[in-house]
């Protein structure tokens, strides 16, 4: 599910009472099939955190399907053959609201 303004139908992330773009508080959710694309990502080789996944990692902006760009963490087989435009899928979606949605390369198994 995306965020979306019922007034101006702009979609976005992260979820909030309020529409960023036009600030109506018509905001609703529709459904995504959950596709993308890479738009910019890093390779995390050291964690900064105990709580943070186990390295190395891969932090991406996925700029979904006719939606809003999600900053998430992406699953690769092979973290060296992700390529900004990599399409990817999704992989994981946390429905108790810890965290944003997590992406797969849509190579990946």
């Amino acid at each position: 599910m995306v965020p979306e303004c019922r007034a101006c139908g702009q979609r976005f992330w992260y979820p909030r009472l309020f529409c960023p773009l036009c600030g109506a508080a018509e905001v609703g959710a529709v459904p995504h099939p959950g596709n993308g694309t890479v738009y910019s990502y890093t390779i995390v080789r050291k964690n900064p955190a105990p709580q943070a996944p186990a390295a190395p990692y891969i932090v991406a902006y996925v700029e979904l399907q006719d939606g809003p760009r999600i900053l998430t963490v992406l699953h690769a087989d092979d973290i060296e053959s992700v390529s900004v435009g990599a399409p990817v899928r999704l992989h994981a979606d946390p429905n108790d609201g810890t965290g944003p949605p997590e992406f797969a390369l849509a190579t990946s198994p």
